[in-house]
């Protein structure tokens, strides 16, 4: 940087007006004016030495900056390239497709297994209710919730072979051979028309017995209960599954068969003189193949016939079962947990919870001495594909 000095002209102006009056004081003044113009000329070098100086420390500056980003830069090169280096030989955990626990279907692992468990839990509550009540007799043990229904059934049945059976006797004791007196044909008529009621009982529809197939889940708790109470050593009898024994409205049917064969052969060895009264017999033997008919025939939409239902009845009215159980399934629950654990083994539980509801008959007073639910659970607890805890 350059400055100029406005006083050198005045000083050569002075050095020159001193060199016309005193040539002594003209060298003196330009001594100093040449002092002043080195002094000068010593400033702006040093000026001048300071700007490239400065010039030079700036460039320096720059120069090492640029240095260092230049070092820099290799350096992330370097750990760039170690970084790479170990990669290599890292794999990538973020490109591995984790494995993944799904329960496909809408039945939960040993679903059906558990809730047999639970069910079993269920049946051993109702059949510590029976044991209680300390059975001396056989207890009968039913699904069928209409009990009345198979009631009506035997009292039908049984008073419809009574009254056929008392008129066939009242007709073999009235119709005598034709040597002997015999009874007025009207007489007959009345005999044959009081059996008539108890067979038209049960020839109605609207006298239809009707019996509800049991579901699948009443079999099972009827099986769960009956096993309890037999390894309790209470006798047990299966409403449905079990042999009908000889019953006493077998030998009434016996009795009935061979009386309405007597009215038939009777009927047979009367003539024409007396065939108003043949005709009655006739009448009565078609009456009682009626009914054998209509007891034997299975109704639309049961399972049983009336003579079935009676016959199986007929051991409630023979002091041989003490207690009537009814046993019916309720819809029960199965919940299912799976923790899908990526690097170990996944957690399952399970809970099953099943319920049985339940009503006990006295039979010899036609009272219920007991009734209520009865819940059941089971629980499985571990991991898939290792041993399962399974409680109770």
């Amino acid at each position: 940087m350059t400055r100029t000095n406005d006083g050198v002209p005045a000083v050569l102006a002075a050095i020159e007006a001193a060199g016309q009056a005193d040539p002594d004081a003209a060298k003196k003044v330009a001594e100093a004016a040449k002092a002043a113009a080195d002094a000068e000329a010593a400033r702006i070098a040093a000026e001048r030495a300071q700007a490239e100086l400065a010039e030079w420390r700036d460039s320096a500056d720059l120069r090492k900056a640029q240095n260092e980003a230049a070092q820099a830069k290799i350096a992330e090169e370097a750990e760039k390239a170690e970084r790479d280096k170990w990669a290599a030989l890292v794999p990538d955990l973020s490109k591995v497709q984790l494995g993944q626990t799904s329960a496909a279907g809408d039945q939960a692992i040993r679903g059906s297994a558990l809730a047999l468990r639970a069910l079993e839990d269920a049946a051993g509550a109702v059949a510590k209710v029976v044991t209680d009540l300390k059975p001396t007799k056989s207890v009968l043990v039913t699904g069928e919730v209409d009990l009345a229904a198979g009631e009506a059934a035997h009292r039908s049945v049984r008073t419809g072979l009574a009254r056929l059976t008392k008129t066939a006797d009242d007709l073999l004791e009235r119709v005598r051979p034709p040597a002997q007196e015999v009874a007025a044909p009207l007489a007959v008529g009345a005999i044959v028309a009081q059996a008539v009621p108890a067979l038209m009982s049960l020839a109605s529809p609207k006298r239809n017995v009707t019996t509800v197939a049991v579901p699948a889940d009443d079999v099972a708790s009827a099986a769960s209960v009956i096993g309890k109470l037999l390894a309790a050593g209470v006798p047990v009898v299966h409403d449905d599954f079990r042999m009908p024994k000889a019953t006493r409205l077998e030998n009434s049917l016996a009795d009935l068969i061979e009386k309405r064969n007597e009215v038939a052969d009777r009927a047979e060895q009367l003539g024409d003189d007396r065939k108003a009264d043949r005709d009655q017999l006739k009448s009565f033997v078609a009456s009682v193949d009626a009914l054998l008919t209509a007891i034997s025939t299975v109704p639309s939409g049961a399972s049983r016939s009336p003579w079935a239902d009676a016959c199986l009845r007929d051991a409630l009215h023979d002091e041989s079962v003490e207690y009537v159980v009814l046993v019916k399934g309720a819809a029960g629950t199965t919940t299912q947990l799976v923790s899908d654990r990526p690097f170990a083994a996944d957690d399952v539980s399970l809970v099953a919870d099943v319920s049985i509801t339940y009503l006990v008959l006295h039979v010899a007073d036609n009272r219920l001495v007991a009734a209520g639910s009865a819940a059941g659970t089971a629980t499985v607890i571990g991991k898939i594909g290792a041993e399962l805890d399974v409680k109770p």
